[in-house]
């Protein structure tokens, strides 16, 4: 009963509605208004959307109980022909009110306008006030009322004999509410969670660019992740712009467009930015140098030079990309040795779960209370060698400094001094110990590191001392530099 009752309800709407639509577009065809605000009818009065809102609304709760009947025997009592009646009208609203939204939104508003309208007087601001409250109720309104005809689809689906031409029904008006008003995002979904590929593919060569980006969000906003690397060719250029904010899919479609320089430079990006797994920086590191070396074959290697690689040149990208890996490898491998040498699998952890930069590395090596080790010095100098190329000029001079400043200090120089202030030592001996020295192994292992100039930059350090103290100091460092110029001078001979 209450069925027929909207039906009824609704058809008196409905001839109310077409005749005034039908009027308007008469009106409109032959001139007869401005193509502004003030061709709109009443139809587009507040009062008459919400009223027509409304109905739809009840109209929709209707069917979903009709739609949705499990109970055959009250079901049969129900003529599937009222459900259908009823869909195709709650449709004639959804469309009337609709097109009375984007007429109105065609259309500039003025003042002028707004006041014939309104019958009050409004500025500007009003006018533009009015706009941007249409268009920000335009497209949930859209989509609102779209959704209420996708419903219905599933439960009618499941009904048997003339119940199912509903759903179909529904559906149909659904895909021709979407595209008549061009929601793209519901035909997305549409298309896509009914699998109709078919569908899809005319939608992206009817409607171009613009449907392309909505289909790739929908994907991207619903982990759909996988549909992003299976568009047709024609529309990679959409899909390289779409992916550009986005390097952690950006790189999968770079390769599988044989771009190799853009997969490197977002896998690179990636890289760095990975904080919390050491091995996902290594994968991404490896990834970016096969897509390198993938490009070499391709190019002439002066073409892959010039080539933009993360901002860089070919060449210093191989470098830097080459060290990144280097670093994440010595602190894999340590990591492991230590858990082993110890059999504390914790300490595995520290140095294999998160990335730590070189600079972190060394300074954890040459910290105070790792300075008893001078494996330690020569495992943070290895780092350094091998890390050049990703600090400055400036930045590496600094750092190479406090190496050697911390080898110096890493011996205990107090019982050497006192014994000099107290005549208790002989050259001989002052000799053997600053050979023994972390600096002095240091230094001999790795010449090309090692800079005269370091002496006075370790030597101005000695000024907190008092006078007696810092003239031993100094003796010490100029004889340890003596004894290394000494040593490599021999090995250069033995060399040669």
């Amino acid at each position: 009963a209450t069925a027929n009752v909207v039906r009824g309800v609704n058809r008196i709407f409905e001839v109310v509605l077409r005749t005034a639509v039908e009027e308007r577009r008469r009106n409109n065809s032959l001139g007869n208004y401005p193509q502004q605000l003030g061709h709109i009818s009443w139809t587009a009065e507040p009062r008459i959307r919400d009223y027509l809102a409304q109905q739809i609304i009840e109209t929709h709760r209707i069917l979903n109980f009709l739609v949705g009947i499990d109970n055959e025997s009250a079901a049969s009592e129900l003529e599937p022909r009222t459900a259908l009646m009823l869909e195709t009208q709650m449709y004639c609203f959804a469309d009337t009110l609709l097109s009375g939204y984007r007429e109105e939104l065609d259309c500039e508003l003025s003042p002028g306008q707004v006041e014939e309208e309104e019958g009050e007087n409004y500025n500007d601001s009003d006018a533009n006030m009015l706009a941007e409250t249409l268009r920000a109720r335009y497209p949930a309104l859209r989509q609102e009322l779209i959704l209420r005809f996708s419903s219905l689809v599933e439960p009618a689906s499941r009904r048997l004999g003339e119940w199912a031409q509903v759903g179909e029904s529904a559906l149909a008006h659904a895909y021709h509410l979407a595209e008549t008003y061009k929601d793209f995002d519901t035909l997305a979904k549409l298309c896509d969670s009914r699998s109709d590929d078919a569908k899809l593919r005319g939608y992206l060569v009817r409607y171009g660019k613009q449907f392309a980006q909505t289909l790739f969000r929908w994907y991207y906003d619903n982990d759909k992740y996988y549909k992003l690397f299976t568009v047709a060719e024609e529309y990679h250029p959409i899909l390289e712009e779409f992916l550009r904010p986005h390097p952690e899919y950006a790189w999968i479609h770079a390769l599988r467009c044989s771009n190799y320089s853009r997969a490197a430079s977002a896998t690179y990006e990636l890289a760095l930015d990975e904080s919390s797994s050491l091995f996902a920086r290594r994968a991404l590191m490896s990834v970016g140098k096969l897509a390198w070396l993938a490009e070499q074959k391709e190019q002439s290697p002066i073409s892959a030079s010039q080539t933009d690689w993360a901002g860089m040149p070919g060449p210093l990208y191989h470098a830097k990309i080459n060290e990144y890996l280097y670093v994440a490898s010595f602190q894999t491998r340590l990591g492991a040795q230590i858990a082993d040498s110890t059999g504390d699998t914790s300490i595995d952890n520290v140095y294999t779960d998160v990335p730590m930069s070189p600079e972190q590395m060394i300074r954890r090596f040459i910290a105070h209370d790792q300075q008893t080790n001078p494996r330690n010095f020569f495992m943070a100098l290895d780092i350094f060698k091998n890390s050049q190329q990703l600090r400055s000029r400036s930045a590496n001079q600094a750092l190479l400094q406090e190496i050697w400043f911390a080898a110096f200090d890493a011996n205990e120089w107090a019982a050497l001094i006192h014994a000099l202030q107290h005549a208790q030592v002989s050259d001989r001996e002052v000799g053997n110990r600053i050979q023994d020295s972390v600096l002095y192994h240091l230094a001999v292992a790795n010449p090309t590191l090692y800079q005269p100039t370091l002496l006075d930059a370790i030597e101005a350090r000695f000024t907190g001392h008092d006078a007696d103290v810092k003239r031993h100091l100094s003796s010490i460092l100029h004889t340890c530099h003596a004894l290394i110029s000494r040593r490599l001078q021999q090995n250069e001979q033995t060399t040669h």
